[in-house]
């Protein structure tokens, strides 16, 4: 999810990455630093779906206010939702067999995160983290 693109970028980033389409939004449902909002239409305007873009907290002590957020979108959602981006949900920590703390892994996922009715409309969809490629976040597509 890119929030400060237009239609032209988002055209030569669809080129380049070899996506067959997108979607440049010009108007949201509800937003905040930490979450984007979407409903998507019909062809007569009836909300169909809602897609929720993510990016929680980072910091530990705070960490737990982006499932508050989540939480409260889902449960406030009469629609069909997805909620997608980086829910900062902390770092799973594992060593390597040596067990030292040199060998410390951290590794932080973007996600996607469905309800099943949102499932249930488009099941032909499927999720796939791409390659990271300067930055620390790896694109979903």
């Amino acid at each position: 999810m890119e929030t400060m693109i237009n239609d032209k970028r988002l055209e030569n980033v669809n080129k380049r990455w070899g996506f067959s389409n997108g979607l440049c939004v010009s108007s949201v449902k509800g937003y905040s630093n930490h979450q984007i909002e979407v409903e998507v239409l019909d062809n007569a305007n009836f909300p169909l779906l809602r897609e929720v873009g993510v990016h929680g907290w980072a910091k530990t002590s705070k960490k737990y206010r982006t499932w508050v957020l989540m939480r409260s979108i889902l449960n406030n959602s009469p629609l069909p939702i997805v909620l997608f981006g980086d829910f900062n949900e902390g770092q799973s920590i594992y060593m390597e067999a040596d067990n030292s703390p040199s060998t410390i892994i951290k590794e932080r996922l973007d996600r996607f995160l469905a309800k099943s009715s949102w499932c249930s409309l488009v099941p032909e969809v499927t999720v796939t983290n791409l390659h990271i490629h300067n930055s620390d976040h790896g694109p979903i597509y």
